[in-house]
Parts: structure tokens; sequence; C-alpha cells
């Protein structure tokens, strides 16, 4: 029997790495797939609670494939009529994929696996908790909009 595999598996209680302003680069461009490992990307997305970062993971770690840890950071910003702009800010726990899974795509739906664009799309589950604060990728609610900002901070070699 085949053991079923979430395609974003929720990965409790683990806390989000912080990028150091003095080390990362903003980029238009970003294949996850070349990163090495420890590497971390932020890209944020046109609605102002969309924010997010990314770790690259040891390619051995999870079958040989180069997979990522991914948080959703929120925003603690407020909306113009001075009402947050989002309820959820940064929880804790991520959802691990293969970077293959995050996409870039232009506006005929064509795209890159593994790869982000600023000024190309970006689709991705919702992150939500449940009553017991257990975070779970929601795949009936994508979130997709435009990359609008992208920084990549390298890992030490």
């Amino acid at each position: 029997m085949t053991e079923k595999r979430e395609v974003f598996r929720a990965v409790q209680d683990k806390e989000s790495p912080t990028l150091d302003e003095k080390l990362y680069t903003e980029a238009q461009r970003v294949d996850l797939k070349e990163l090495p490992e420890g590497s971390l990307v932020s890209f944020s997305g046109v609605h102002p609670a969309s924010n997010y970062v990314i770790e690259i993971l040891d390619p051995l770690e999870l079958g040989g494939k180069r997979n990522v840890n991914i948080w959703y950071i929120g925003s603690d910003g407020f909306d113009v009529l001075g009402t947050p702009a989002c309820f959820i800010g940064p929880k804790s726990g991520c959802l691990q994929t293969e970077a293959r899974m995050l996409h870039s795509v232009d506006t005929n739906y064509e795209g890159e696996e593994g790869v982000l664009e600023v000024g190309k799309q970006y689709g991705l589950p919702e992150f939500k908790w449940n009553r017991d604060n257990k975070l779970y990728a929601d795949r009936l609610n994508m979130r997709i909009e435009h990359y609008t900002r992208i920084i990549l901070q390298m890992a030490d070699l």
C-alpha cells in the first residue's frame, strides 16, 4: 500500500528564521533549486499581509530532492481605514514542500518550477491554524498574486 504524502506538510512549532539586513540583497529572480542549504529567501505579494520566508533544506534530507520550509509572516500593518491589514500575524510552524512546488507564472499560466520572479504570480495554499493552534495548508483556498519583492540571504559555504 502506498503512503499518501501531503504536498505541503505542516511542521509544528518551528519558528521562522530572521534575515540579517547586513547580509541580504534584493533580487528580481531566484531559483530555489540552485541555492545552497541554509539560504533564506523572503518574498512579498501585492496584499500588505502577503509576506513569507523560505529556508533551503539539505537536498538529501527528504529523499534526495531540494526541499524548503516556508513560513507565513503576515503583517502587523494597517490598511487605509486604520484597521489591521491582516488578523493573522507571525505564528509558529511552517509548511515543508519540494522547491519545485513554488512557481513563477505569467499571465498565460506558463512558468518555471522552483523559481520566484518579481512581476510574475505565485500560488500557495493559505496557511491556517485550527482551534488547537496547529498549522495546516488549506488547499481549498489558494493565495494567487504577483511577487512584488524578493530578498535573498545566501548561506555561508
